[in-house]
């Protein structure tokens, strides 16, 4: 009998110390593929650019990151760039999710290295899930060539 009680107790010892799997919630991230135009006026000229944005949408923190891919800001530049603009918080009103920044640093390449010559100044970005639609108007606010003034409108693509 003694040996069915030890036994019992140290049974109930391990199953007292066995610990539970903790279950670690996912981050919720959502992403949005966009196709559309991203139109710059530079000075008396404008400039327009077919442009692919991969959109980024973490609820779970209320941000969202949009990557201009193999973008152009000039007929001049030599080379496409991928440019990111991070972690810019949103409000989500009825699955629209609207931004509103003042300031934006955007960074650049595989290092997101921040590109402080040309902050971005007035971003407003929509983000409207249930249209299927992005749409961003922004100033350009270079050191050197001065203010230009951008519009970018486009459709989800699958």
């Amino acid at each position: 009998m003694k040996r069915i009680i030890f036994f019992l107790t140290i049974c109930l010892v391990f199953a007292a110390c066995e610990k539970k799997e903790e279950v670690k919630e996912q981050p919720k991230t959502t992403e949005y593929r966009v196709a559309g135009t991203l139109a710059i006026q530079m000075g008396p000229n404008s400039f327009a650019n077919p442009d692919t944005m991969l959109v980024t949408v973490d609820e779970k923190q209320q941000v969202l990151s949009v990557a201009m891919l193999q973008v152009k800001f000039s007929d001049k530049m030599p080379v496409a760039l991928d440019v990111f603009a991070d972690n810019l918080p949103y409000l989500d009103n009825n699955n629209t999710l609207l931004v509103e920044q003042d300031t934006v640093v955007l960074t650049w390449g595989p290092e997101h290295a921040p590109y402080l010559d040309c902050p971005l100044a007035d971003f407003r970005d929509t983000l409207d899930i249930a249209s299927e639609e992005m749409r961003f108007n922004c100033t350009f606010a270079h050191k050197k060539m001065g203010d230009m003034p951008a519009r970018f409108v486009g459709k989800f693509i699958k």
